[in-house]
């Protein structure tokens, strides 16, 4: 006989009436097909109870909508199965729904499940807010902080690690943790750390002792245990990106103001007070007309708004100003040494409203604050500045201090976003728990990992209790699988998380398991709730680490406060803070402390701090330190950030330790599931573990899944059973084909050592292998092999700074970079250059680089340069001295020591000099443009050098051009000079230094005669500045039609000069319409080139 035993809401029992005709079936499932990482209960068929008296009385008559019932809908009872007296399942039993007819036909639709079920019921729609966390109150103060370093706060259930959470600089009480000593930071005196630079964390164990007794139930656990190194693990969150925790409600000292009469300020009145006598609310009872006195410490944000006419004006248009200011204790002052003056320009208004709010203003306990006003106007005469009587000139407290330093803490309510079943289920896949009712207790659940479970199951041996009338089903467990599984924990806007995904396109910590079967499809994700927790050193001071909660942007140079993901953390109890500078009280350098300040104005100084990390201790042991992130050591794209400080490689992660037997088993190629039938009676169900042995024909199995197992009587039960491994596998097996012979290796666990090296064994014999399969083995693990030995280790220790790097493709760009946009392959960004775009292969942008762009192949921007580009181009660089030059197009083109210099075209140097621009080549061959000034080169055939160079022969502030064909017209400036008898001209001034035609007239002023027109000098070792001069130079001369026969104007060499051979000679021009060509080919030498005839 079958009994359903429950207990109602009122605590009394029943025994239910069941359908005779109807069996009671029970599906037992472990971790079923696609279900990785899901916690496993037992749930029965839906059963079907008759309308019978007891059943009706038991659910207080259900099927009458409004009947009052003594079993609810909403939550489940005590039940127990009995066959024949024997207790055959304990769990609990929820009602789905009545089915009536309403005319006595009435089914009770019901569901038995068993305490796991149960509890996920429970906890379903809870979150942190609903529990009880009155054991671990305290006071908010600087002794409780640093006992919790020591775990001597409450016994260590709470913890306050120091960690950078961002920084408000609207805030002048908010402080930077950064070394150096300089204003606003923690090293410096005056602006210590505060008490609410700090917020709590809880440990896990107590988080989960409160979870349990707030639904009437306890735990067991050899993991969370009091003495276990999970004591050391606790969940930090926040419930708001403000500063601190809050102990207050912000609105509970709100209060809103108001005028009731007109108040008149003139122009020829000083400053004085506003008043606000009509109180609207004053939930604190802080206000008393005009003064506010402030009751706790922290933060107030004001706001006031005034309504306002101007009286007696003559104009409009009349300059008038209004000013109000803010005065605390009787006097004004300032925040970030800004005086707190709202001054409005009302020029041209006669009537209106104003309004402003202030900062965040610092208060203590009993300070008061009022508003003051003085009016000014620029016209003769007296006006009034007139404060209206309205509801709307108000003055209000908008935002008062959230934290009461001392106040006392409730956990509560700093973590009610935190929802209890996503708190369990982050836990289920961190740990890889399994988490089952104890069967000889009552509302108590067991919580062990995967690891511990399966080894505690016992030996149970099937053989004779296989139903061999039924066919067996075999495949292997990977089918419905998915192919890859992503341990990793979730991606929250943390500057240094953010900051490790652009740069390695990966969340940090992660770990990325993938199956080398085809059978296997898509994708699934372990991980839920918690975020990743990277560590580096301070600014300032590598040596001294701690996680950087915060955000930071492009444009920041400090973090800024934000509300983050919750994260689990090691307490790694006190750190020294190393050699952090620091200035003291006198302003004079100190070393090795920093200043916090109690919730007494107590400025306390501190040697260590409380270090919280994903690592269970710091430094880290290679082979024992634990790492809370999935991924270290090996994992493609892990980095310890604080590596070169201090040692973070160890091989004990969340999925090695969790994780890895488990999944190694369920994928390894001689893994199957077997489907086949079991004869079980209604007394062996109770006995079945999920985590038992099962032993058929020579092979152990695990059980997954039973399907249907009937309570009333011995039946065929189809069960599906994963075939254990002889051997936990820490790395997966490896199988490799070479010459058509397979080779089955594994990584060996035993040899997986800090000195980055790591041996493989034969997997049938266990003897080290070194043979042809180690390569392509090693490489699926993420291992490299030199020879016969394989290396884990290839990752360099790495600093970060939180910049702005986009990086597309596989790229090499240095830490210490910032606001770098990479894309493309092979592409290097060396050490501190600062906002660089690259686009192409295999460039370089070497150290210290500044705004610098280049888009092509094997560029190269040298180290130091700035605000330069190469453009479209090839085998090209900018290095020196360098700075606003640019390459574009063609390759092998050089812009060295050349500032403001512009190279278009291929096989150009452009050296030394400033302000050039090279277009084009006459030729393959390179042509070096060297030490010009204001040059244009166009299509050169030669190389080109400042004649102020030994062997130089060029001049700055010309356009030198190349071979070159005029395919349009052409056009020519002249100069025009009118000479008259007597004069003489020297064309060697700076006015002359641009000519090349000359137009030539005559001024009949003195008559007919002769003028001279000396020629520039040819000898360029005397030219100054920008006069003209004549080497290499052609000049060319015409006369109009007012010169005649008896008008000379004599072209004449200077004495140091020859003109056709003669020193100091001239060449006459006597005619209309003349026109002569001199070039002076070399120094000291002019010479007539042409002439009319």
């Amino acid at each position: 006989m079958t009994i359903l035993r429950c207990i109602n809401d009122d605590g009394i029992k029943y025994d239910l009436d069941l359908l005779d005709s109807i069996p009671f079936k029970l599906d037992i499932s472990a971790i079923e097909s696609g279900n990785i990482g899901q916690a496993f209960g037992v749930s029965s068929q839906k059963l079907i109870l008759p309308p019978s008296n007891n059943n009706n009385e038991f659910f207080g008559n259900l099927y009458d909508v409004g009947s009052s019932p003594s079993t609810s809908f909403i939550k489940t009872v005590p039940c127990q199965v009995l066959q024949d007296g024997t207790e055959i399942f304990n769990g609990k039993l929820y009602l789905e729904n009545v089915v009536t007819n309403n005319q006595g036909n009435d089914l009770y639709n019901v569901v038995v499940v068993n305490e796991t079920v149960d509890f996920g019921f429970l906890i379903k729609d809870k979150t942190f807010s609903d529990l009880d966390f009155t054991a671990y109150n305290h006071d908010y103060t600087y002794q409780n902080i640093v006992d919790s370093w020591d775990k001597t706060l409450l016994s260590g259930s709470v913890f306050y690690p120091l960690i950078n959470y961002g920084f408000d600089v609207d805030n002048p009480q908010d402080t930077q943790i950064t070394s150096g000593g300089s204003s606003r930071t923690f090293t410096n005196y005056n602006s210590p750390i505060r008490v609410d630079d700090f917020k709590p964390a809880i440990r896990v164990r107590d988080c989960l002792d409160t979870i349990f007794a707030s639904v009437g139930y306890e735990y067991t656990s050899s993991l969370f245990t009091s003495g276990s190194y999970t004591d050391d693990i606790y969940v930090l969150a926040t419930e708001d990106d403000k500063k601190g925790i809050t102990t207050e409600n912000p609105v509970s000292q709100s209060f809103l103001a108001y005028t009731n009469t007109n108040q008149d300020y003139t122009s020829t009145q000083p400053v004085l007070v506003v008043n606000f006598p009509v109180e609207f609310y004053d939930n604190a009872g802080q206000y008393n007309n005009p003064i506010f006195t402030a009751d706790v410490d922290g933060g107030y944000q004001f706001g006031v708004n005034i309504e306002y006419d101007i009286l007696n004006f003559n104009l409009a248009d009349d300059a008038r100003f209004v000013t109000f200011k803010v005065y605390k204790n009787g006097v004004q002052f300032d925040v970030n040494n800004v005086l707190q003056n709202y001054t409005f320009d009302l020029t041209g208004l006669t009537t209106g409203a104003l309004s402003f709010t202030t900062p965040n203003i610092p208060l203590v306990g009993s300070d008061e604050i009022q508003i003051f006003i003085v009016y000014r106007e620029s016209a003769s005469g007296v006006q009034t500045f007139r404060v209206k009587q309205s509801s709307q000139s108000r003055f209000q407290l908008l935002q008062g201090p959230g934290t009461t330093l001392g106040g006392n803490v409730d956990l509560a309510p700093i973590y009610r976003d935190l929802s209890i079943s996503e708190f369990i289920s982050g836990l289920i896949e961190k740990f890889n728990l399994v988490i089952e009712p104890d069967k000889n207790q009552r509302n108590v659940l067991k919580i062990e990992t995967f690891n511990d479970w399966v080894d505690d199951g016992n030996i149970v041996d099937w053989s004779e209790k296989v139903d061999y009338s039924q066919k067996w089903n075999i495949t292997h467990p990977l089918q419905g699988q998915p192919e890859n599984i992503k341990f990793t924990d979730i991606e929250d806007n943390i500057a240094l998380t953010q900051y490790h995904k652009r740069t390695t396109g990966k969340v940090y910590g992660d770990f990325n398991y993938i199956s080398e079967s085809d059978l296997a499809q898509g994708e699934k994700t372990i991980g839920k709730l918690f975020a990743p927790t990277p560590i580096k050193g301070i600014d300032g001071n590598p040596t001294m680490i701690l996680p950087a909660l915060a955000e930071k942007d492009d444009s920041s140079l400090s973090y800024k406060r934000t509300k983050f993901s919750p994260r689990l953390l090691y307490h790694n109890g006190r750190q020294s803070v190393g050699n952090l500078i620091s200035t003291n009280s006198t302003g004079l350098i100190a070393s090795g402390r920093y200043w916090f300040e109690d919730e007494n104005d107590v400025i306390q100084t501190e040697t260590d701090y409380g270090l919280a990390s994903h690592l269970q201790a710091t430094p880290a042991e290679f082979g024992t330190t634990r790492d809370l992130h999935f991924g270290n050591t090996y994992s493609p794209g892990h980095y310890n950030y604080h590596q070169a400080q201090f040692n973070g490689q160890v091989k004990s992660t969340a999925f090695n330790d969790y994780w890895s037997f488990y999944i190694n088993e369920l994928y390894d190629v001689d893994s199957r599931l077997v489907t086949l039938n079991i004869f079980l009676s209604p007394s062996e169900i109770p006995q079945i573990a999920l985590n038992d042995k099962i032993f058929i024909d020579g092979h152990y199995y695990r059980i997954n899944k039973i399907s249907g197992a009937n309570v009333t009587r011995e039946d065929s039960v189809q069960v599906e059973l994963i075939k254990t491994l002889p051997r936990k596998l820490y790395f997966p097996r490896r199988r490799v084909d070479i010459d058509d012979t397979v080779v089955d290796i594994v990584a060996n666990d035993s040899t997986f050592g800090a000195d980055g090296f790591i041996t493989y064994d034969d997997f049938e014999t266990g003897l080290i292998y070194t043979g042809s399969a180690l390569t392509p083995a090693s490489q699926r693990d993420g291992f490299s092999t030199y020879g016969d030995k394989v290396v884990w280790n290839t990752l360099k220790p790495t600093n970060a700074r939180f910049t702005s790097q986009t990086n597309l493709g596989l790229n090499n760009v240095d830490l210490s970079a910032e606001i770098i946009d990479t894309r493309g392959d092979n592409n290097t960004i060396q050490n501190n250059v600062t906002t660089a775009r690259v686009e192409g292969s295999d460039n370089l942008v070497q150290g210290y680089a500044q705004f610098v762009t280049i888009k092509g192949t094997n560029n190269t921007i040298g180290a130091g340069i700035t605000n330069s580009a190469i453009l479209q181009s090839n085998t090209s660089s900018i290095s020196g001295d360098t700075t606003l030059s640019t390459i574009i197009g063609g390759n092998d083109t050089i812009i060295t020591g050349s500032n403001k210099s512009v190279a278009i075209g291929q096989d150009i140097t452009i050296e030394g000099g400033n302000s050039n621009i090279v277009i084009g080549n006459f030729d393959t061959q390179t042509r070096t443009t060297k030490d010009l000034i204001n040059t244009v080169v166009i299509n050169p055939n030669r190389d080109l050098e400042s004649w102020e160079n030994l062997g130089g022969d060029d001049f700055s502030g010309r356009a030198y051009i190349g071979s070159q064909q005029t395919i349009g017209a052409v056009f020519r400036d002249n100069k025009q000079i009118s000479m008259y008898a007597g004069e003489t001209l020297y064309l060697t001034g700076s006015e002359y230094a641009n000519d090349y035609i000359y137009d030539l007239g005559w001024n009949n002023v003195s008559g007919s005669g002769t003028a001279t027109l000396y020629l520039p000098d040819t000898n360029p070792n005397n030219i100054v500045g920008r006069d003209s001069h004549g080497y290499l130079r052609e000049l060319r001369f015409m006369t109009d039609n007012t010169v005649n026969a008896s008008d000379k104007i004599e072209l004449t060499a200077l004495p140091t000069d020859s003109i056709d051979g003669a020193f100091g000679g001239s060449y006459q021009i006597s005619k209309t319409f003349e026109g002569v060509t001199v070039y002076a080919p070399i120094s000291g030498s002019w010479v007539v080139t042409q002439k009319k005839a």
